[in-house]
């Protein structure tokens, strides 16, 4: 695969997709250009290297294949909604004669043990299938594709309730032991992997490649947030694992509750057994590609918990 230079990112907003952008600018070899739909607020600055393109709020396919005429790669950082429409972008992408696709993946390792309550990593695993069974078709045009497995979006869980940690009011609610270890990565590392990729993608080609900031827990988590907000005063329990998956399991069932869904997103890094320990299952992927964290577990706390908590 020849050099990739122009590089079309289909969601520039959202909880990554900005991320993602400032990653792609900030690299000067890339052209860039963002994928709008028509009713989207897209809020960026003009830059010399950045061509904005719209289309329809659905992804037309005959404008899709006109924005991704003449580009190399194709990034896609969809939201929760828009995620099935991933195969008609992959399509897309073939037929334009895109040369490398990274998928709208961004979660976490899809074991057995985890999609037996957790939907998204079925829905995750179904979408690898979809994009194998596109292989074929693309052979003919040299187009090949990719996804990132970050494990969870570090700083912007901690930015919200989802690990059950409150340091204003210093209770916390941990599910599990707390001890489970499980990979995890802040934005601007996710950004960095995805520039790596874009370099290197013959060593990225038709797979999941797995990389994080750092392996971590809850109660390390939690530890790291005593030592800004003070360690006395905190009421601490925890719940059993098993017991949060059946109850969100229902929720979500039932009622379409996404509070439970969250939940579940937790329980499918805290659960024993589940894989979500990159290191530990020997499938992390940073040495590969050249990447290192340099902000450690109770660095990064520190920093979010400044900006966006206190």
């Amino acid at each position: 695969m020849s050099s990739i230079r122009k590089v079309t990112l289909v969601g520039g907003t959202g909880r990554l997709g900005p991320h993602l952008l400032q990653a792609l600018l900030d690299e000067p070899n890339f052209e860039l250009t963002v994928i709008n739909r028509k009713n989207s607020s897209l809020n960026i600055a003009s830059h010399p290297r950045l061509n904005i393109v719209t289309v329809g709020d659905d992804y037309p396919d005959d404008e899709v294949v006109e924005a991704f005429a003449g580009q190399d790669a194709v990034v896609l950082s969809l939201s929760f909604a828009a995620q099935q429409r991933q195969k008609a972008l992959a399509e897309a992408s073939i037929k334009a004669g895109v040369k490398f696709f990274i998928a709208n993946h961004w979660g976490g390792a899809d074991t057995k043990e985890v999609k037996e309550f957790f939907p998204i990593a079925v829905w995750k695993d179904q979408m690898v299938d979809e994009l194998k069974a596109l292989e074929q078709a693309g052979a003919r045009t040299g187009w090949k594709w990719s996804a990132i497995a970050p494990g969870l979006f570090f700083d912007f869980c901690l930015s919200t309730p989802f690990f059950g940690i409150d340091p204003k009011q210093k209770k916390c609610r941990l599910i599990g032991s707390g001890d489970i270890k499980f990979s995890a990565s802040n934005f601007a590392f996710i950004g960095q992997a995805l520039i790596k990729l874009l370099q290197n993608p013959e060593e990225a080609s038709d797979r999941v490649v797995f990389v994080a900031s750092f392996e971590t827990s809850l109660n390390e988590i939690l530890e790291a947030q005593k030592k800004v907000v003070g360690q006395e005063g905190w009421e601490v329990s925890y719940v059993d694992v098993d017991e949060v998956i059946a109850t969100s399991s229902k929720a979500f069932q039932e009622k379409g509750d996404f509070m439970a869904l969250g939940r579940l997103a937790l329980c499918s890094v805290v659960k024993p057994r589940a894989g979500s320990d990159f290191r530990e299952c020997s499938i992390l992927e940073n040495k590969k590609f050249g990447l290192q964290e340099k902000e450690s577990v109770e660095a990064a706390v520190a920093r979010v918990l400044r900006e966006s908590i206190l």
